[in-house]
């Protein structure tokens, strides 16, 4: 059973037929590329060429492009279907699909989430950042795609239930840290600033420090 598991994996394994022909596949593509660019800089309409992908064998090409919704995709498919002398499908992709097509490095150092591993795109809003107490400046917000980063969905569903075992901002609380009212969360470390009543003071309670929280000022 082990010499056939291994006999099975010998046989996954890319040839030099393989990686010669991915090579032609490459070379088929920037050519084609090339070609796509001039028939939409002839065509005069408000397209963007994303990417082109081949099939292995040329017998088809998939051309991704950013489009105005007033191009005419239907023309521009056959005059590139005739430029490229192949069958050609158009796709109109939208900022963030766009973003996965061509790939990229994240503020984070790792490769984008959704040209590596994400398989579909979620609605993500700015409440996720409030809820995360993040910086509202839309440029730490905003991905490479010009929206919203993905990965404020990560951890948003966490601090909404951390932030359910902490008494709420403005409520009247006691603790042995003194009486006063909530003025901050500290969501991952479950604590919250109080700003005491007889001094005005903030200090630092966990959730064991606080006796019995009362209603909302």
């Amino acid at each position: 059973m082990q010499v056939q598991a291994r006999r099975e994996v010998r046989c996954c394994l890319a040839t030099d037929g393989d990686l010669a022909r991915e090579d032609q596949n490459l070379q088929r593509e920037r050519q084609q590329t090339r070609t796509a660019l001039e028939v939409i800089r002839a065509q005069h309409q408000a397209v963007k060429l994303v990417k082109i992908e081949s099939a292995l064998d040329g017998s088809r090409a998939a051309v991704f492009v950013a489009a105005d919704e007033k191009a005419d995709l239907r023309a521009l498919g056959r005059d590139l279907a005739t430029a490229l002398q192949t069958r050609v499908e158009t796709k109109q992709i939208g900022a963030r699909d766009e973003t996965k097509v061509t790939g990229g490095v994240g503020p984070c150092g790792r490769e984008l989430c959704c040209s590596s591993w994400l398989q579909e795109f979620q609605s993500v809003s700015v409440k996720m950042a409030k809820e995360q107490s993040l910086s509202l400046n839309p440029s730490k917000l905003a991905g490479m795609c010009g929206r919203l980063k993905c990965c404020l969905r990560y951890e948003y569903q966490t601090y909404v239930d951390l932030r359910r075992a902490l008494p709420k901002v403005n409520a009247v609380v006691e603790s042995v840290k003194g009486n006063g009212v909530v003025a901050k969360h500290n969501v991952l470390r479950q604590t919250v600033l109080i700003r005491r009543s007889d001094d005005g003071t903030l200090v630092e309670a966990t959730l064991d420090d606080l006796v019995a929280p009362r209603a909302e000022a």
